[in-house]
């Protein structure tokens, strides 16, 4: 099954374009939603909901949902200008390129964070034929969520 998230879909895209900021924030603060738009997927972020406040070294603040912060903090790190992105990217396809894994069997095989392998797979949803079952994973047995492209 691949599956497009819109929102990661759309963060990639300011980032790619600079609306986003591609470095780390010097501080953030977590409350309650205060009306304002979304720094990542543009929408409001409702009292109701989780606000992240992120400032930045040279004084911008960008405000998000609190997904959309963890889903920017992922997909800021991953890219060609970080040098062991090629090396990740290697160590994960050869993992699920023929039998389907677990999550915490990927990240056993590969030494890489859960964090990083969930936005590697998010990242490759739309560029290959990336499968998401239910079933036994190939190394540990256990039923579980299991990924493999193809």
């Amino acid at each position: 099954m691949t599956e497009s998230d819109p929102a990661r879909d759309l963060i990639r895209e300011k980032l790619r374009t600079g609306r986003l900021a591609r470095e780390a924030c010097v501080q953030t603060w977590h409350g309650r939603g205060q009306g304002a738009a979304c720094a990542g997927c543009d929408q409001e972020i409702h009292p109701s909901e989780r606000e992240c406040e992120a400032d930045f070294a040279d004084g911008r603040t960008f405000r998000f949902h609190r997904d959309c912060f963890y889903t920017w903090d992922e997909e800021r790190r991953l890219g060609d200008e970080d040098p062991g992105f090629l090396e990740d990217v290697s160590a994960i396809t050869a993992a699920i390129l023929v039998d389907p894994l677990c999550l915490p069997c990927l990240t056993g095989k590969t030494g890489l964070s859960p964090s990083r392998v969930r936005g590697f797979l998010s990242r490759i949803r739309g560029t290959v034929s990336l499968t998401q079952a239910n079933g036994p994973c190939a190394e540990c047995e256990r039923p579980s969520t299991t990924y493999r492209i193809g």
